[in-house]
């Protein structure tokens, strides 16, 4: 019975199939590694999308403090009153300093005849 078989030819067949076997394992390993290593960068893109958002919260909410340009204005026109204001009183500090300068340089003197 079985010194009629052939099996050359049935050793074809099984190394055809073995080797069908192995494409298709081969593929579908390849094509189930894609979702795999999709899903790994979605998630690290997940992570930096939200570390993104934080920063842009934590932007925004420095943004609402800072002034309008109405305010900068107002600021400097504030800022501008405070300077003429130092000058005058600065003048004014000067002509003081003037006047001790002479009644210390009196006193120094000795001359009492201010009194």
């Amino acid at each position: 019975m079985f010194e009629d078989m052939n099996y050359s030819g049935a050793k074809f067949w099984l190394d055809a199939g073995q080797l069908l076997f192995t494409t298709i394992i081969g593929l579908y390993v390849w094509l189930s590694k894609g979702p795999k290593e999709n899903k790994k960068d979605l998630d690290a893109l997940k992570v930096q999308v939200d570390e993104q958002q934080t920063q842009i919260e934590k932007i925004e909410l420095k943004l609402e403090y800072i002034p309008t340009k109405d305010e900068f204005h107002a600021l400097d026109n504030k800022v501008t009153g405070l300077v003429g204001q130092v000058d005058s009183v600065h003048g004014r500090m000067r002509s003081i300093e003037g006047k001790l300068d002479l009644l210390i340089e009196n006193e120094l003197r000795g001359n009492t005849n201010a009194r």
